[in-house]
């Protein structure tokens, strides 16, 4: 018998990334879920666009990446974009437009049964999103969470934070994130270990969190077995670090729901993110079987 392909449902943000010499299509979890269907996933995006000429290109970019565009709403606000600036080491620092499109996202209808559900910080920045996914979480009770704790300033506080950190079954986060949240929540700072260790037992519905730290790798951290493990970056000539986050949250989860070892699942994640620092694109194309057997 075949087994039931997984389904995720990614709720977030669609966003232009505007660089000084060309545009594409982002957003972490429009980038979640585009990597996620690459990993071999049935990939759902709800999130919003603008009825603008950006939200028309957007939806049929959204198509052509293999992702239904039957979860995307149109309002009346502007398809969501972000000037971006890369600097010497190819770090970008954003610029991002706000009210947009994706800040009034719907969820009405939607009562499949998903494998994770997979939110982020920067569509969470108003109350009308939270309170929508507040809904579908109480009607779906059953359906894990994936937050990408994904701090963009001033597009963050911390009530924003705590909601998500609150709802999280599974959380990532970068170094930088993780020194914001000792100093916003705890107002301290502890060694990186005892950091995730207080992370998980002062949020017990976390059952993994997921370090990144650059060139430095990954590690993460699993409360139920106190066990952190670590994965080292792959090495690449870096063109752009954008996306390269979602790509490893992507890999990371798919590879999870499969039912693969931490450990091999830390490895994968840093490889495809190694890829998408070596690509220009925050989703560039790629076949996992050129890196490991599916």
């Amino acid at each position: 018998m075949e087994q039931r392909k997984l389904k995720i449902l990614s709720f977030g943000e669609i966003i232009w990334d505007i660089f000084p010499t060309h545009e594409s299509l982002g957003g972490a979890l429009l980038n979640f879920a585009a990597h996620a269907a690459m990993q071999g996933v049935e990939s759902h995006l709800a999130s919003a666009v603008g009825d603008d000429l950006l939200g028309k290109k957007a939806k049929a970019e959204i198509a052509a990446l293999g992702l239904s565009v039957d979860r995307l709403s149109v309002c009346e606000l502007p398809t969501g974009k972000a000037e971006i600036q890369l600097n010497e080491q190819s770090i970008p620092t954003f610029c991002i437009h706000f009210p947009s499109a994706y800040d009034r996202i719907h969820l009405e209808g939607i009562r499949e049964d998903y494998d994770l559900l997979a939110i982020g910080s920067l569509a969470l920045r108003r109350q009308e999103n939270r309170r929508t996914l507040t809904s579908w979480m109480k009607e779906n009770p059953l359906c894990p969470v994936f937050c990408d704790l994904n701090l963009r300033a001033p597009h963050y506080d911390r009530e924003g934070i705590l909601f998500c950190l609150s709802h999280a079954h599974y959380l990532k986060l970068s170094a930088e994130e993780l020194w914001t949240v000792n100093k916003l929540l705890f107002d301290t700072t502890l060694s990186e270990e005892d950091s995730l260790r207080r992370l998980c037992h002062s949020y017990p519905t976390i059952r993994l969190v997921a370090l990144t730290k650059g060139a430095e790798g990954s590690v993460a951290y699993t409360p139920s077995t106190d066990i952190i493990l670590s994965a080292p970056a792959h090495k690449v000539e870096v063109v752009s670090t954008v996306g390269a986050g979602d790509s490893y949250s992507a890999t990371l989860m798919t590879h999870l729901l499969k039912g693969y070892p931490l450990s091999e699942c830390l490895y994968r994640a840093s490889l495809v993110s190694a890829l998408t620092c070596a690509s220009p694109m925050a989703i560039p194309s790629y076949d996992p079987s050129v890196f490991w057997e599916t």
